[in-house]
């Protein structure tokens, strides 16, 4: 004999559902931010001082994190001259990795 569950949420129950889902992210968001800016190297601080929250969806469930600086894409990927010194995706790994 299978035990089944069913559970109905009604429209209010999904916003609230929708809602601490993006506060969960808003406050994971944030610790990627501050893990970043902990583990970007470090010349005169432009770009560790410019990691932060760029834009938020709520709608979408979109919150996107990094920095408007040209030169942030090549300290996280390298080129074919430079190493990369990835900072986002190992903050990224670990506080979603909790």
């Amino acid at each position: 004999m299978e035990d089944n569950v069913e559970f109905v949420i009604n429209e209010d129950g999904l916003h609230t559902v929708e809602q601490l889902l993006f506060e969960e992210l808003e406050r994971r968001s944030n610790e990627v931010v501050e893990e970043a800016k902990e583990l970007v190297p470090v010349r005169t601080g432009a770009l560790r001082d410019s990691i932060d929250i760029l834009s938020k969806d709520e709608d979408e469930q979109v919150i996107n994190i990094g920095s408007e600086l040209d030169y942030a894409i090549i300290v996280e990927m390298g080129t074919s001259n430079r190493e990369p010194s990835p900072y986002l995706r190992p903050a990224l790994d670990d506080v979603w990795s909790r």
